[in-house]
């Protein structure tokens, strides 16, 4: 079994509405409590950390099963939703990722079944949503379209 470790430091200062900062080898950001749950909304948030390491984690997996198909795309965007709620308790809900996959022109229309049906399969490999299993409901939405 391969085994990988990942480090990243971080630090706080003050209280709630205090702000702090997260430090990796190639990334650094200051943070605080997003201003949606009455924070500061100093740099980015654990909400927005969350949300963009499921969705960097999904578009990897989908890029893997892009090359492994050999399918025709030209690029790949995406906009990514989480839901917070507060019942007992503040928790992330949901997370909503909606790829746009644009193929080449002249994508057949099994190409653009099999993108449809790679765009749910990346996120079943996502080691993220593995990891939020059971206690976040992953939503994927996808729109396929062809280089015009």
């Amino acid at each position: 079994m391969m085994k990988y470790l990942f480090r990243l430091s971080s630090n706080w200062q003050g209280g709630v509405m205090g702000r702090g900062n997260v430090r990796t080898e190639n990334y650094t950001t200051s943070v605080s409590l997003a201003k949606e749950m009455e924070g500061t909304g100093t740099g980015t948030n654990s909400e927005e950390l969350l949300l963009g390491a499921s969705a960097t984690c999904y578009l990897i997996s989908l890029g893997y099963y892009v090359e492994k198909e050999r399918l025709p795309v030209v690029d790949i965007t995406m906009e990514t939703e989480g839901l917070v709620v507060n019942d007992a308790g503040y928790r992330v809900a949901q997370i909503t990722h909606r790829p746009t996959i644009i193929l080449e022109n002249g994508a057949t229309r099994e190409q653009v079944q099999l993108a449809a049906s790679l765009s749910a399969q990346a996120e079943k490999i996502c080691m993220i949503a593995k990891a939020m299993k059971g206690n976040v409901e992953m939503v994927i939405e996808p729109n396929i379209t062809i280089s015009q």
